[in-house]
């Protein structure tokens, strides 16, 4: 009883593979007949039906291209099936990955550290240049690229202010030793009127800021001139202010300028060829 209930099943699909290639009898065949595939092994007689014997059919009836040859593999117990390799393997141990706008398949694979082959391989994309926003596709863990180094950028470097011109000083005359007793300055002491700080002779001036410089003293009659003079710490004299106009003292006003420092010091100059007298000196920086 159970080898004739096996049995039924097996008669009804002979009979549906009969009527089907009746139909395609009646057709030009869309492929060449060919024999099996040399790389399969051999199988028995017994495990290959031939419709056309199933249904009565000469095989001299037909030339044998005109006659399409259907083999159907008969399900047999214990009988090896030979099933062809899908073209892709969805990878189902990846995460999820929701494609955005902007996002193209060579960019996520270069971002996850794999090839575009490898996605389309894993997500069985048939197109590999066809992706949309929203969709879902199966990606290796991720390993991030770390952003490239960007040192903060320097301080913009501001060009140095241009040195401060001052007038120039008349040059002194050369004139012989006078045979008199040369003038006296009671006084040599010079006054700041402003500063940030002060240490003994060292006077440290705000930036940019007009000041007072005053030589107080009582001048002779015989003084023509008082010149303000600044010395660099690598040598050399500036004049930055002169006052010819003696009777109250001599005063200047001068703007400090960032970075100058120096010696200052006042110069006095007389008529009738006596020798000039200096005051006292003090340094002055301007931070």
């Amino acid at each position: 009883m159970d080898v004739q209930r096996r049995g039924i099943p097996l008669i009804l699909m002979v009979l549906a593979l009969w009527l089907s290639g009746c139909s395609l009898s009646s057709l030009t065949p869309l492929v060449t007949p060919t024999e099996p595939p040399s790389s399969l092994p051999e199988r028995p007689a017994s495990s290959f039906i031939d419709l056309r014997s199933s249904s009565g059919a000469d095989a001299g009836d037909a030339p044998a291209a005109a006659q399409p040859q259907i083999v159907v593999q008969s399900v047999i117990v214990n009988q090896p099936v030979y099933v062809i390799a899908p073209m892709c393997a969805l990878r189902y141990d990846w995460p999820h990955y929701v494609v955005r706008y902007g996002d193209t398949l060579a960019r996520i694979a270069a971002y996850y550290r794999t090839t575009v082959e490898t996605l389309a391989y894993a997500n069985c994309l048939s197109n590999p240049n066809l992706i949309y926003a929203g969709q879902a596709l199966r990606v290796p863990y991720a390993y991030p690229v770390p952003a490239p180094y960007h040192p903060y950028p320097p301080h913009p470097h501001h060009p140095p202010y241009p040195p401060p011109v001052y007038p120039t000083a008349a040059p002194l005359p050369t004139l012989p030793p006078p045979t008199a007793i040369p003038p006296i300055i009671i006084g040599t002491a010079l006054s700041i009127s402003s500063y940030a700080a002060v240490n003994g002779t060292v006077y440290t001036l705000n930036p940019d800021e007009l000041i007072t410089i005053r030589w107080e003293s009582a001048f002779p009659a015989a003084a023509r001139q008082v010149a303000f003079e600044l010395i660099a710490p690598t040598g050399g004299a500036q004049v930055i202010g002169i006052d010819s106009n003696l009777g109250d003292g001599a005063s200047i006003l001068w703007r400090t300028v960032t970075g100058v420092q120096g010696t200052l010091r006042g110069i006095a100059s007389f008529y009738d060829g006596y020798a000039p007298q200096g005051s006292d000196a003090y340094y002055v920086i301007v931070p």
